[in-house]
């Protein structure tokens, strides 16, 4: 459930099936504040991959809204 909301968050469902294998490996709060935070940035144009390059990232996300 938490990958297809993750696609439903990003509007990405082209690739609910890559969200619902990084749910099984990641923490649901983890991935859905992430996906939260990309979302709301209304600069970015390809939510799914900033979300990916973000979620792999060293700093994990935390400098996302400076």
């Amino acid at each position: 459930m938490t990958g297809l909301m993750l696609a439903e968050i990003l509007h990405d469902n082209a690739h609910k099936a890559l969200y619902i294998k990084l749910a099984k490996s990641h923490g649901e709060q983890r991935l859905l504040g992430l996906a939260k935070l990309v979302a709301e940035n209304t600069k970015v144009k390809n939510k799914g991959a900033y979300f990916m390059r973000v979620l792999f990232s060293k700093d994990d996300g935390q400098n996302l809204g400076r």
